[in-house]
């Protein structure tokens, strides 16, 4: 279908002004006009230009000159370098120039938001130069062999499990349960991987929040002793927790959309109220930023041990749920939950889904959820009081019991 005309117009705009974006950052970049470099601001919005003309061009049957046109503009990227006298190693320029020409392809052929996407993505790498560099150099060998591990526990060891269901009401599945493992470690990774990019830099709300993707009883419990040695910030301690347990509430709904979808909707109604107060607890202890950060302790959650003790913590907490709802019937479920979740809120969730598979409602699963979330919170409110000073005592004592009741008034008015 021929695209009309001012549709066309608008996906080589969108070319163009992409091509020139990229065009600022490279012009900055070679500013002291080094061999080699291909161009700047022109160079590239004309790059752009030319792959949206390409674009339409393919979309109105003239495929011959738009491949000539693309065939032309790449082999000038690349004639520019082989010409240089002192070749740099660094090939940024002209892989941009290559990005360039790819994403007003697509816009040229009427794929707008794929163009705009690529071209954002593009220039976001361009200019996070310096911090890309600092986060590699925080990455060490333990990290890559650990990505390693991952890749061979996704694609080695999955396909060698059976699928079927095993043991006591048919709820063991040892493939399933792998991929239960699968999805947590690398959620759990990437926030490992966030906490390691920030370095020592972060304050103490930031800090929280990126440790409250790996484990916010964890950050609880770090700032609590942190508290003790700086008596001076407990404004900005309260905050990083209450910024984890923000973040890990988010983070259960997040799982829920990656492992069961209708569950994620109404466990964020539950939770909503209480990510609110987290996250404006948080914003206003930013307002009193500290000089020094957490301590947290940083392990690797894709090691093998930690996949080990997932997968069995994951089969023990089925069983668990499965043994208190035969005998115990709604009342042992949710004690179960709330004890479940005050240990380990990952078991909780991965416990339900072969549940929910079977016999239970998912409103039912979300009230299960919010028991264990309400659980763990409680847990933290204790680590707080036992661990942490006077100051940091009163202020995150407060922060969450805002938080546990807000939840069980969300539990009593949404039903």
């Amino acid at each position: 279908m021929v695209l009309q005309i001012n549709d066309s117009l608008l996906g080589i705009g969108i070319a163009a002004l992409g091509g020139a974006a990229v065009g600022i950052d490279r012009q900055k970049a070679h500013k002291d006009d080094a061999p080699g470099a291909i161009g700047g601001l022109r160079t590239f919005t004309l790059l752009g230009t030319i792959a949206g003309a390409c674009g339409f061009l393919i979309t109105d049957k003239f495929i011959i000159p738009a491949i000539v046109l693309l065939a032309g503009a790449t082999a000038m990227v690349l004639v520019v370098r082989w010409s240089a006298e002192n070749i740099s190693r660094d090939a940024t320029t002209e892989v941009a120039a290559i990005a360039v020409l790819t994403s007003g392809l697509s816009a040229g052929l009427g794929h707008l938001s794929i163009a705009s996407a690529l071209y954002a993505w593009t220039v976001l790498l361009l200019i996070k130069k310096s911090w890309l560099h600092a986060f590699v150099d925080r990455i060490g060998v333990v990290e890559l062999e650990a990505a390693a591990q991952f890749a061979a526990m996704a694609l080695i060891v999955l396909p060698l499990l059976p699928s079927r269901n095993f043991g006591v009401g048919g709820i063991l599945n040892f493939r399933s349960t792998w991929i239960l493992v699968l999805v947590f470690s690398g959620l759990n990774f990437a926030g490992y991987l966030a906490r390691r990019a920030l370095g020592n830099e972060a304050g103490w709300v930031l800090t929280g929040l990126i440790g409250g993707l790996v484990s916010s009883t964890q950050v609880t419990l770090a700032f609590s002793r942190d508290s003790r040695n700086y008596v001076e910030s407990p404004t900005p301690l309260f905050g990083g927790v209450m910024a984890a347990t923000a973040i890990s509430m988010l983070r259960v709904c997040v799982l829920c959309v990656l492992l069961r979808p209708p569950l994620a909707g109404r466990v964020l109604a539950y939770v909503t109220v209480p990510v609110l107060i987290g996250g404006l607890s948080s914003l206003y202890s930013a307002r009193r930023p500290a000089k020094v950060s957490g301590s947290l302790e940083e392990k690797n959650p894709l090691r093998l041990a930690a996949a080990t003790y997932l997968s069995l913590i994951f089969i023990a907490s089925q069983y668990l749920i499965s043994f208190a709802r035969s005998h115990f019937g709604a009342m042992g479920t949710f004690g179960s939950a709330l004890t479940l979740g005050s240990v380990d809120i990952d078991a909780l969730v991965a416990s339900l889904l072969p549940m929910i598979r079977q016999n239970i409602r998912t409103d039912e699963a979300a009230k299960i959820l919010v028991v264990g979330i309400i659980g763990n919170t409680a847990v933290k409110m204790g680590i707080a009081l036992i661990w942490g000073n006077t100051s940091f005592r009163k202020y995150t004592a407060l922060g969450l019991a805002a938080v546990l009741v807000a939840l069980i008034g969300s539990l009593v008015v949404i039903g």
